[in-house]
């Protein structure tokens, strides 16, 4: 009897394990031949689509460019999944698909342009139109070709990352650069909340997508320093305005514990009706005399712990960033957010 039940246990599981990889792989299978699609329309009907006729270049351009980028991915996670950041190759690959996702993404606003402006004039029947004695030129597009760019386009949900910092927007991007693809950032004013982390994301996050009006990226980052209970914690950017580097270390003066740990909190909101979902990273480490470039905030005071939980040799304002973005908290919670849209493919797409 246990035999039989084991037995029908494993089909079970093996069922649920070929369903799985059937679902994958028809996926798979739709990203790549969604951008192909595009290349073979647009090059069939390049000469016809007179009213606008960067829109089959579009559609060429962006098909061989998403299918490199999507070549790229899979020979990151086929041929490099167990390299380091620190090795050239992968390094070169990363930093080229992040110019592929520039690339897109000015390519994305361009295809908006272009197909858009058009969308309640565009003619399908060149013989009406004649008929009519209207200029084909001013009016006609190839039907295929444009609702092909125009469902194509407006089948992309691009994520805004709310930021005015260029450095945050450089390493978030290097960490997402193959989860979410169709990144955009935009600095917003919003107020400056009080108490705890996840409670000040939520409330940025939510304001956020308000304005924006769309699914929004936020984050809030705070030190805690645990001689202090973990104070500054999200007040970390009025105490370093106000004492600087020098001051902050003087206020554990008094404590021989100075241990600390950084921590970031991401939320996402897909929209001005849904909850903020939060992703939460700390980075455990210690407060020391400022040590490296004075360009990112508190970076030169804080030395991570190392991966046996003993004191680091470099402040985080020392290390690569390269090296940087594995150990941060900022990596830390963007891999939850990276492993939560690996999960939901309808943001990256």
């Amino acid at each position: 009897m246990n035999a039989i039940k084991l037995e029908m246990n494993n089909k079970q599981t093996n069922d649920i394990i070929c369903k799985s990889f059937c679902l994958k792989n028809i996926w798979i299978l739709f990203i790549i031949i969604l951008p192909l699609s595009g290349i073979i329309i647009g090059f069939i009907f390049r000469n016809d689509c007179p009213l606008e006729k960067y829109i089959p270049l579009w559609e060429i351009i962006n098909g061989f460019i998403t299918i490199i980028f999507l070549l790229l991915i899979f020979i990151t996670k086929q041929f490099f999944h167990e390299i380091q950041y620190r090795n050239w190759s992968i390094f070169i690959i990363d930093q080229l698909k992040i110019l592929l996702i520039f690339f897109l993404f000015l390519w994305f606003i361009c295809g908006n342009i272009w197909v858009y402006k058009y969308y309640r004039i565009v003619k399908y029947d060149k013989q009406i139109l004649l008929s009519n004695k209207k200029t084909i030129e001013n009016f006609y597009c190839n039907k295929i070709v444009y609702l092909y760019a125009f469902c194509y386009l407006s089948r992309k949900m691009v994520v805004t990352y709310v930021t005015g910092n260029k450095n945050k927007l450089v390493e978030v991007q290097a960490i997402l650069a193959d989860a979410l693809p169709n990144l955009r950032s935009q600095d917003l004013d919003l107020p400056e909340y009080q108490g705890e982390p996840e409670q000040i994301t939520k409330g940025k996050a939510i304001l956020a997508a308000q304005r924006i009006n769309g699914p929004i990226l936020v984050e809030d980052t705070s030190l805690h320093f645990n001689a202090l209970h973990g104070l500054p914690g999200p007040y970390i950017k009025w105490f370093l305005d106000k004492l600087g580097h020098d001051g902050l270390n003087k206020l554990l003066a008094a404590y021989d514990d100075k241990t600390a740990y950084a921590q970031c909190v991401f939320a996402f909101c897909a929209g001005p009706s849904h909850q903020p979902i939060t992703f939460t990273g700390r980075c455990p480490g210690r407060i020391v005399p400022a040590r490296g470039p004075n360009t990112f905030g508190w970076d030169p005071i804080f030395q991570p712990d190392n991966e046996q939980g003993q004191a680091g040799e470099k402040t985080f304002a020392e290390m690569d960033k390269t090296i940087k973005n594995q150990i941060s908290h900022r990596s830390r919670s963007l891999q939850l957010v990276k492993d939560y849209f690996d999960k939901h493919p309808e943001y990256v797409s």
